[in-house]
């Protein structure tokens, strides 16, 4: 995560569920508005899609399928990662060195 002026940033992350794999990200503003994206990159169904959650509060909400927005992200094939949005990646690789992560 990161913290800016008027909103939280969480970058995206990785969560495992028993035969899913997902990636989820986006935005949490400070007036409780939000804009997330989940990345499915592994199930069941043979095809990787998004869903996009956005709203104003928790009783309040839209929810969009759209296509896989963070499938170059965790993958260990390096023409995949090529076409990975490298500021992500290294804001990534920031927050882990300030924390001393190994």
């Amino acid at each position: 995560m990161e913290f800016e002026e008027d909103d939280v940033k969480i970058l995206p992350a990785l969560l495992e569920i028993d035969r899913y794999r997902l990636a989820l990200g986006g935005k949490q503003y400070f007036d409780k508005s939000y804009d997330y994206h989940i990345s499915v990159l592994k199930s069941p169904v043979p095809f990787k899609t998004g869903v996009d959650v956005s709203g104003q509060d928790f009783d309040n909400y839209d929810i969009s399928v759209t296509r896989a927005k963070y499938k170059y992200y965790f993958t260990d094939k390096e023409r995949l990662l090529k076409k990975a949005d490298s500021s992500i990646i290294n804001d990534k690789a920031r927050i882990l060195a300030e924390l001393d992560y190994q």
